[in-house]
């Protein structure tokens, strides 16, 4: 698993990635789905995990509220 998440950061880290095209693939959905992620027993999963939410949160600015609440709902409640 662990060379998928390789490649998906890689996929982040494009310069000349088309945020508007990526959007389609990169939603609430799928943040929501990222943040279960972090109940996993594997520290490395939960690390890579932290660190795509990191290069999302940073390039899709549209979705910052929603990560921020997501957050606040799941380690908070």
């Amino acid at each position: 698993m662990h060379i998928v998440y390789e490649i998906f950061l890689e996929f982040l880290s494009l310069p000349h990635l088309e945020i508007p095209l990526a959007k389609r693939f990169i939603d609430q959905i799928f943040i929501v789905h990222l943040l279960d992620i972090f109940d996993s027993e594997d520290i490395r999963e939960r690390n890579m995990a932290k660190t795509i939410l990191h290069r999302i949160y940073g390039k899709f600015t549209h979705l910052r509220q929603f990560i921020r609440r997501q957050i606040s709902n799941v380690f908070f409640t």
